[in-house]
């Protein structure tokens, strides 16, 4: 086999070389790079981590006007309208529930659960309504609010 143009000759392997140190073969180099991708191959996407839930989010209830009805999360913090602060990530948490779900908790409550667009909330009471699943939402069942991502 002919070396790619302008490379050095190939010497051969010695017995000092370590296991692994030659350069990949044409056949493995094809390999590599003719792989199916996951996009390609029509896999889906990775469930989100836990970061997926930095944003703006603003309470469900349409009524609620109060400065505590909308907050910013940018981990590891969030940030009611009203300037007050937690850090949501007391505990250990975030807490991986699977399906890209994520618990947060703050020193003294729970924040609340992250649940990702398509993914139905677990225990939810109706309280406002049929679960809007086609968004992405956090859900606090101690407290009740439901929030939903408020677009920038």
């Amino acid at each position: 086999m002919e070396p790619p143009a302008g490379a050095p000759p190939a010497t051969g392997s010695t017995s000092t070389e370590a296991p692994g140190s030659q350069e990949p073969t044409e056949s493995e180099e094809a390999a590599a790079t003719t792989a199916p991708s996951a996009e390609a191959s029509g896999a889906e996407d990775p469930a989100p981590g836990p970061e997926a839930v930095e944003g703006r989010w603003c309470s469900a209830d349409a009524d609620d006007d109060s400065a505590m009805a909308c907050f910013t999360v940018e981990l590891p913090t969030v940030t009611y309208d009203d300037g007050t602060a937690y850090d949501i990530t007391a505990h250990d948490s975030p807490w991986d529930h699977g399906d890209g779900v994520f618990e947060y908790a703050m020193e003294d409550a729970p924040f609340g659960t992250y649940y990702p667009a398509g993914v139905p909330l677990e225990g939810y009471d109706g309280s406002y309504g049929p679960d809007p699943i086609d968004q992405d939402r956090i859900w606090n069942s101690q407290a009740g609010p439901l929030a939903l991502r408020v677009e920038d």
